[in-house]
């Protein structure tokens, strides 16, 4: 098998996009862990196959680096927008088919956004967790994925992968959830996520972002966030259609892949 494909990060979450507009391609799990693995393959926080739509611009697969399937990945989906986008040469707001649900996007330069509106937005927040009580504050909210936010101090010298790891597989969920550590810096977030599927942490997660966010948002009168992660910076804003989630995406390198 033969394929070329590109490699893609969204504020440092990487990803492998591959082509199946014009190709059928078919990618087994275990092939795409092999694909991501940072010693043996290419490397990656996930893998994205694109495929034709009829309900959409196109249609997105998304598989972890651990070969498991994925149902939303937000900084994946911004990350096949503008390649999508710089493919067809197209200047609108795109369509993207993903488990079942339809999202939309934007590409203006490297900046891709991605927008729900308020049917995909109705987060619902559950506070009170006993073992979160020795956080300032925590939320658990599933934003398409379960996050876990919990608010910190000195997030930046946090032992992410130690701390993600105990808490992961809590028995309070039902498959696991990812963890957000995130504090409020002069106004700003500053966030770390320790992601499921992944097992450990990476520069940055968009649908962690998204549950920080509404989390926050429940607590003050804001509708524009902004975040900080270890890879870079990233935008939510709310407003009543919903909301938009923005940062840099920028396109690595590409290559051929055969075997």
């Amino acid at each position: 098998m033969n394929f070329d494909f590109h490699k893609y990060s969204a504020n440092g979450n990487d990803f492998i996009i591959v082509d199946s507009l014009n190709k059928d391609l078919f990618l087994a799990p275990k092939f795409c862990k092999k694909l991501c693995d940072r010693h043996h393959g290419i490397g990656a926080d996930g893998v994205m196959l694109i495929k034709p739509s009829e309900k959409a611009d196109f249609f997105m697969e998304i598989f972890n680096s651990d070969g498991s399937r994925a149902n939303m990945c937000s900084n994946g989906l911004r990350s096949c927008l503008h390649f999508y986008h710089h493919k067809m040469n197209l200047k609108k707001v795109y369509n993207v088919e993903l488990a079942g649900k339809i999202y939309k996007g934007q590409v203006d330069n490297d900046i891709s956004s991605l927008f729900l509106n308020t049917s995909n937005t109705n987060f619902s927040i559950i506070q009170n967790l006993e073992f979160c009580k020795e956080y300032k504050s925590h939320a658990f909210i599933d934003t398409g994925v379960p996050h876990l936010c919990l608010e910190s101090s000195s997030v930046k010298s946090l032992d992410v992968n130690s701390l993600g790891k105990s808490l992961r597989n809590n028995p309070y969920f039902d498959s696991g959830a990812n963890i957000n550590f995130f504090e409020i810096l002069d106004g700003d977030i500053y966030i770390r996520t320790f992601e499921r599927g992944i097992e450990a942490e990476t520069l940055s997660c968009g649908s962690g972002v998204l549950a920080v966010a509404v989390f926050l948002r429940s607590k003050f009168d804001k509708d524009e966030f902004k975040f900080s992660s270890p890879g870079g910076e990233s935008t939510v804003m709310f407003s009543d259609q919903g909301y938009e989630y923005a940062g840099i995406v920028n396109h690595v390198f590409s290559g051929q892949y055969f075997h």
